[in-house]
């Protein structure tokens, strides 16, 4: 009988909405610290959510709520994602949004190698 992965035997918590994980606490006091120097004019944690799919009978409609938004002094709006990590499908979403409204979408990845500690990639 074949070993079932560590992974199959726990299970998964959901991440309650309104609640920081770690990296995006991280970036929260970033954005914090470029809003006293002027160069954010605003930033809200979970503030929207966007309808990326309409409902079928068969496949459920796809909501999809970006961890930042972000308005810069000129009044340009931004979104943020924010990812400790690299995973499969972690900028599906992001890619989505970016094609069908005009934000500029960043996701914002840790990298402790870097001097800003932050790497971004624009969709």
């Amino acid at each position: 009988m074949p070993k079932r992965h560590w992974s199959a035997y726990v299970k998964a918590r959901p991440k309650r909405r309104g609640k920081m994980n770690r990296t995006e606490a991280a970036y929260a006091e970033r954005l914090t610290a470029l809003q006293l120097a002027g160069k954010v004019m605003a930033w809200y944690y979970e503030g929207l959510t966007f309808r990326l799919t309409t409902g079928h009978p068969s496949r459920p409609a796809v909501r999809y709520t970006p961890d930042f938004f972000v308005v810069l002094p000129d009044g340009q709006t931004e979104i943020h994602e924010t990812k400790g990590y690299e995973t499969r499908d972690g900028s599906k979403n992001l890619k989505l949004l970016a094609d069908r409204f005009p934000f500029r979408c960043l996701l914002v990845k840790r990298a402790k190698r870097e001097p800003e500690g932050w790497t971004w990639e624009e969709f």
